[in-house]
């Protein structure tokens, strides 16, 4: 998938969710060594409401608009710690 079709339909989820959705915040990325390759790093509160967000129908509904061939991986991650180089 294109970084251009990613952004897309991410923006799309993030519309029709409105006021459904427990996503805090998404950061897309393309992978330098894996052209094609597209990275996305979806925020939640909690663990929890990561959960709840899958359950969701406008999600379901969403997951199935990517296209088939799409592999798609979950990592789930604790964040420790964000640091900033402003700070």
């Amino acid at each position: 998938m294109d970084i251009a079709t990613a952004i897309e339909r991410s923006e799309r989820y993030l519309t029709e969710a409105k006021g459904q959705t427990f996503v805090r915040g998404m950061t897309l990325c393309t992978d330098k060594n894996r052209p094609g390759v597209v990275v996305a790093m979806i925020r939640f509160d909690s663990y929890e409401d990561a959960q709840k967000n899958n359950e969701l129908e406008v999600t379901k509904k969403s997951g199935s608009d990517w296209p088939e061939n799409l592999e798609i991986k979950f990592t789930d991650l604790n964040v420790v710690r964000e640091i900033s180089a402003l700070s």
